[in-house]
């Protein structure tokens, strides 16, 4: 058993494919030294090898100026899923971390995923900090998705206006942009630079008051049959009103009768942002609805490094 590090881009064809059965389709960008979200990182990689042949991966961003990194993939072939060599793998990607520097990592990962037990074992004998809750994925099939709250009429009060995030004005971004940059709209909800590339215009939505934009549903085309709804924001003085829901419903809507390509729609529901309310909500109406449910989950650990 040895554990080897991966150089970005991975030029040798043959253990390009290798690695390739062991990475998820989403991250195998790494291959070619790109960061999968098209963020600004440097890149980490190491694969467990037995008699030669890789049998398990972990990759990660680094983000240097923040002394942070984010664990992105840890993946063991099934064949020699032994729990021993989950913890070396663990003890190898965390070892590569502190040699650059990193003070504090971060793995997300699915609760229903076959491995989840094993890992989540390893990661509290190894002393990361967790498991916590972070995340509701619900997916759904846009011509099965038909809930009775569906159809319930909901209106705009006099000043408030719906727009379709494409044809916010010049002056309306450089506001946004503006709260962004003095912190009062966090980095996981900006609507406006957010995987920018992947913004499925067609239904997504901005909420306009008296001239300021004040709310919006932000989808994502994940691939050409899947539009994820990714960010639904309303400022605090008006969340009373319920118009969360309504552009939410109303970018549904759309997606069902005029985005027609996509017959998949993914919910993905922040549980460190939402109030009880819409959690209670989402269980009550959505979760019946939905044809797959997930839950991310997280560990997370600060290290001591040498002076």
């Amino acid at each position: 058993m040895e554990i080897r590090p991966i150089d970005f881009p991975v030029v040798d064809k043959v253990l390009r494919q290798k690695l390739e059965t062991l990475i998820p389709p989403f991250f195998h960008t790494f291959l070619d030294n790109q960061d999968p979200y098209g963020i600004r990182s440097n890149l980490l990689g190491v694969a467990l090898f037995i008699d030669d042949h890789p049998v398990g991966v972990g990759l990660a961003s680094l983000y240097s100026k923040l002394h942070n990194a984010h664990i992105h993939v840890l993946e063991i072939t099934p064949l020699k899923a032994q729990p021993s060599l989950y913890k070396t793998l663990l003890q190898a990607i965390t070892q590569k971390l502190m040699e650059n520097g990193i003070r504090i990592a971060t793995y997300n990962y699915f609760k229903e995923a076959p491995a989840t037990p094993t890992w989540e074992n390893i990661f509290v004998e190894e002393k990361w900090e967790g498991p916590q809750s972070l995340m509701i994925e619900c997916l759904f099939h846009r011509d099965q998705f038909d809930p009775d709250w569906w159809y319930k009429k909901m209106h705009f009060e006099k000043g408030f206006e719906e727009i379709l995030l494409k044809d916010l004005s010049t002056a309306e971004k450089n506001d946004l942009l503006r709260r962004w940059e003095q912190g009062s709209i966090p980095d996981y909800i900006y609507p406006l630079d957010r995987e920018n590339a992947q913004i499925e215009y067609g239904n997504s939505l901005a909420l306009r008051h008296q001239g300021k934009i004040v709310g919006w549903m932000v989808t994502h085309r994940l691939s050409h049959d899947l539009i994820r709804y990714s960010s639904l924001y309303l400022e605090d003085e008006f969340s009373s009103t319920g118009y969360w829901l309504k552009l939410l419903i109303d970018a549904l809507y759309i997606h069902r009768d005029h985005i027609l390509d996509a017959n998949q729609g993914l919910l993905e529901i922040n549980l460190n942002q939402i109030s009880k309310s819409w959690l209670n909500f989402i269980q009550r109406r959505l979760f019946p609805q939905a044809s797959q449910i997930k839950h991310k989950q997280t560990f997370w650990k600060s290290f001591v490094l040498n002076p």
